[in-house]
């Protein structure tokens, strides 16, 4: 590309190209023969060409295709997610007092982005179960624990011990 462009176009640059095989070569002493040789690269390269737009026209037509392809299946799956979602939003289910409340606790805790944990089943054997959010589980076990004879952890008391451990070591 950069000879053409120091050629300062393509006339120019096959003129040069000429001038060189009179110059350098015996290509010029037989003028038939020549021409035949010049003649069949350019027909090689004329068809390579014309092959290549063939070939980069069908890899265009392949893309689009499957673009429209995968359209049309993301726009099925979607249309069956809506369809899917109408239908068991649709469904009526009744549901006693207990179960009423239990749906509404797990619908705020997914709001509020908490888990809901489940305790055991009690001891005396009822079905009853109670439904507590992870923080809720974690200070009622927080509250079972003795409390006498521990320090309560501020952040004085935190870089105290992180000093004192620092020194330990």
């Amino acid at each position: 590309m950069s000879t053409v462009q120091q050629a300062q176009g393509i006339d120019n640059f096959f003129d040069a190209l000429f001038a060189f095989m009179r110059r350098k070569t015996d290509l010029f002493t037989k003028a038939d023969q020549a021409r035949g040789t010049v003649n069949q690269a350019m027909e090689k390269n004329i068809k390579l060409f014309q092959e290549d737009i063939v070939r980069k026209e069908a890899i265009t037509r392949k893309r689009q295709e499957d673009a429209a392809k995968q359209a049309a299946h993301n726009a099925a799956v979607k249309k069956a997610a809506e369809d899917h979602k109408v239908e068991s939003s649709d469904a009526i289910m009744e549901v006693s007092e207990e179960e009423a409340r239990q749906i509404e606790l797990e619908e705020a805790a997914k709001k509020a982005g908490k888990t809901i944990a489940k305790a055991e089943e009690k001891k005396d054997g009822d079905d009853d179960e109670e439904t507590m959010t992870l923080e809720e589980k974690i200070e009622e076990e927080r509250r079972a624990l003795p409390s006498e004879g521990l320090i309560p952890v501020t952040f004085e008391t935190f870089t105290q011990w992180k000093k004192d451990k620092a020194e330990r070591k």
